[in-house]
């Protein structure tokens, strides 16, 4: 009798937290164990099953589950060498929740993954860099992190700028931010775009709203062959939306010209006015693409300068739209100014095997070299010849790695700008010291690999033990904060409209859960079973 009531028990605690798990992955409300379609499913599947009340779940099980979760963070972080954040401010429509959402970044299996460490509420003290820095100190002391912080992902606001430097952290501003001004940049140079999106936003205004003129444009679609779309909204918020906005609008300008033939009520585009959408569209073209490979997981920080400068010279090269062209020049020769400011950008470009230095500035170089000897002073690395040839031997097999019609644009630039370049002989000592190795890495031809691979890399590891150890810390850093952006997208899926008497503290749980649960257990979840 015992035994069988310790099963139960057990069993009921298994059936819980996967209820738990569900709610919290499935971003569904709390109330979800209360209504009768759940409960009816739990008692045909499970007859004789007690299911808790929302209260019991809401206080016992997730933070629980929680608190389970957050020590295999801990666990997570307390076996890596360094780690990067990258954190950005959200708050809802009505502004009850004003959260930093914190994300953590570092190398795991030769892996770079990344989890939500946390999210800080704002909302009851003001956005000064001293509250910001307060919060991340407190946040990065309870994972006792310290000390492994080599870098911070932010946007361009002067708080969080201060808050890094008062944590005396390096920082660097989010690529796909910027990206956005020079964007809004270029349209403010343009002549006609204001008159062109007010009429444009009447027209999607008067398809939603009527569902006559719905129909009509629908029907008018369907004549001419076209598959039948929406137009989309305009948002001032999502980055290239205003691209995608007119590209829609450009595919169905035949169905929109004779809707407004067939209906004098909507809003006339003219011939010119088609032109400034045709505009928009084509000096929104380079930065959508950037923007795309700014938000790839898979882009690292040691894109970022290399990418300014293809953009800077795409701007150059174009002669048609020149107004736009050099607003988005302007902008982001000012972006790159600041961002080859930075040391870790600076040293991260070095290491990336595609681009070494042919980005990276003398003083950089040599500072480079003297953190690196700083580091290694007390270890002594001989050379030999084999080693010699197994770097040789991986550079060459890495070269056929990409295929002709794969190329992107970018790497067409990079290929450009390296052939343009004649390659520098690092001034190295012939000691057999950490110098040597950089000596070798820079000597070598650039290698179109992702930087994480190549120095995760079994060859590359035998042939710079030490660079490899250092270079760590500069393979793990994302060009901008899109994860962060990706986190907020789910934050604004668990607040909606149905949702808004959810308490913070619920929140944060519920968030840092939903994203953590899919990511950490990265396997099939097993099949319950009860049998023992």
């Amino acid at each position: 009798m015992f035994t069988s009531a310790a099963i139960q028990k057990k069993e009921s605690a298994k059936i819980h937290r996967a209820i738990t798990s569900m709610i919290a992955i499935d971003l569904m409300s709390l109330t979800t164990v209360e209504k009768p379609g759940f409960k009816n499913l739990i008692a045909t599947l499970r007859p004789n099953f007690k299911l808790k009340s929302r209260w019991s779940i809401t206080r016992e099980d997730l933070p629980n589950l929680y608190d389970e979760y957050k020590a295999k963070l801990e666990d997570e972080l307390l076996s890596v060498d360094h780690a990067v954040l990258g954190f950005d401010l959200w708050s809802d429509e009505g502004s009850k929740h004003e959260v930093n959402g914190v994300i953590v970044y570092f190398l795991q299996n030769n892996e770079v993954v990344h989890r939500v460490l946390g999210v800080l509420n704002c909302r009851e003290s003001k956005h000064t860099a001293q509250n910001i820095a307060l919060g991340l100190k407190e946040l990065i002391s309870e994972y006792k992190i310290e000390g492994k912080i080599v870098c911070m992902c932010r946007d361009g606001g002067s708080n969080v700028q201060n808050a890094c430097d008062l944590l005396k952290c390096e920082s660097f501003d989010c690529l796909s931010h910027k990206l956005h001004l020079a964007a809004n940049d270029a349209t403010k140079n343009m002549v006609g775009v204001g008159r062109v999106l007010l009429l444009y936003k009447k027209l999607v205004r008067k398809l939603k709203k009527s569902t006559v003129t719905a129909k009509q444009f629908e029907s008018i679609q369907e004549v001419l062959e076209l598959p039948v779309l929406c137009l989309q909204k305009s948002s001032s918020v999502r980055w290239s939306h205003m691209k995608l906005m007119f590209d829609r609008a450009l595919i169905r300008k035949s169905a929109i010209e004779k809707l407004m033939e067939t209906n004098n009520t909507l809003p006339q585009l003219t011939e010119n006015d088609w032109n400034v959408i045709q505009n928009v569209s084509d000096v929104f073209t380079p930065i959508d693409l950037f923007s795309k490979k700014t938000q790839d997981r898979e882009t690292p920080a040691s894109q970022v300068i290399p990418l300014c400068y293809a953009l800077i010279d795409h701007c150059k090269e174009s002669i048609d739209h020149p107004e736009a062209f050099k607003a988005i020049e302007d902008r982001m020769q000012k972006e790159l100014k600041k961002y080859s400011a930075c040391r870790y950008l600076q040293f991260a470009t070095l290491l990336d095997p595609r681009y070494k230095d042919h980005f990276c500035t003398d003083e950089f170089k040599h500072m480079f070299i003297e953190e690196f000897e700083k580091c290694n002073e007390d270890d002594v690395y001989i050379t030999s010849d084999n080693e010699v040839r197994l770097l040789d031997s991986h550079s060459d097999s890495s070269d056929e790695a990409p295929a002709k019609n794969a190329k992107f644009d970018f790497e067409k630039f990079i290929e450009k700008r390296i052939s343009e370049q004649p390659k520098p002989i690092p001034n190295c000592d012939n000691s057999l010291t950490a110098r040597m190795e950089v000596q070798r890495y820079l000597s070598t031809s650039v290698e179109q690999v992702n930087p994480r691979q190549f120095w995760t890399s079994r060859v590359t590891t035998s042939v710079y033990p030490r660079l490899c150890k250092f270079a760590a810390r500069f393979i793990i850093c994302p060009s901008g904060s899109a994860e962060v952006e990706r986190v907020f997208s789910t934050a604004g899926v668990i607040l909606n409209k149905f949702r808004k008497s959810l308490y913070s503290e619920h929140f944060k749980l519920h968030l840092f859960l939903s994203k953590n649960i899919p990511i950490m257990d990265n396997t099939e979840p097993n099949l319950l079973t009860f049998d023992e």
